[in-house]
């Protein structure tokens, strides 16, 4: 496991050395005091990241059951793994033992279905074939799906812990970022820092428009040259007229 370096904590990692001087260049502007290293992405308090979702079930849980019909969860705004998931496993409760052979095996026992225990997902059409083998239709009925607009009982899930946030993304060589360091430490500013400022100098007079969303108006601010320096001009627009 690389370990988290500090300081990093000022941007993302760049991935060449004009943005990363870039982003030294915005760093020591503000009155920090920093320095430009490489590091691997995984090593920086805001890595560039990559969402995470895992088409594991056993990286999934229960979040919640509800009435709902085949056709308004295939209508719905998730995507196919979820609508898929929603649809054709549900929740069930038994020995830890027992979902871990579940979940390397697609086995099933009876200590899967105990009703108390550890919670854990299994296909409704594993369970249908189990319970049919059992001799026992009217347990292999309750995993049974209602079709098209007839309401039915279904599970909806959610990651577990630790699996919806982002990931680090990998790269094959380490990356430019921003480290900060103590105030009383000497930094050299690099000679490319210097020119990155000149040449990005003037921008700071292009008019920045800014967009404020209120209950009652609209809120749009143009700023020219900085914040504390620069000038700034405010509209509100309301959002209904009235005469």
């Amino acid at each position: 496991m690389k370990t988290i370096i500090q300081g990093t904590n000022w941007s993302t990692p760049r991935t060449n050395i004009f943005s990363g001087m870039n982003s030294l260049r915005e760093c020591l502007s503000s009155g920090s005091n920093a320095v430009l290293i490489k590091a691997w992405n995984e090593e920086c308090e805001h890595p560039i990241s990559i969402s995470n979702p895992t088409k594991d079930i056993k990286n999934w849980e229960f979040s919640y059951g509800t009435l709902s019909s085949e056709n308004e969860i295939l209508a719905s705004n998730v995507n196919d793994f979820n609508k898929n998931l929603n649809l054709n496993y549900k929740t069930c409760y038994g020995t830890k033992k027992a979902m871990d052979h579940y979940y390397m095996t697609r086995e099933l026992s009876k200590d899967n279905f105990r009703g108390v225990g550890v919670s854990h997902i299994v296909k409704r059409q594993d369970a249908i074939d189990f319970w049919t083998a059992e001799g026992e239709p009217e347990n292999a009925e309750k995993f049974t799906t209602k079709k098209g607009d007839e309401k039915g009982w279904f599970d909806f899930f959610k990651l577990r812990s630790g699996w919806n946030v982002n990931t680090p993304k990998k790269f094959k060589r380490k990356l430019w970022v921003v480290q900060m360091v103590h105030d009383d430490d000497r930094i050299t500013t690099p000679i490319l820092v210097h020119i990155i400022a000149a040449l990005v100098s003037p921008l700071k007079w292009i008019p920045k428009k800014r967009v404020l969303q209120m209950k009652e108006y609209k809120n749009i601010t143009f700023i020219l040259g900085d914040v504390i320096n620069g000038y700034s001009i405010e509209f509100q627009i309301p959002k209904k007229f009235s005469f």
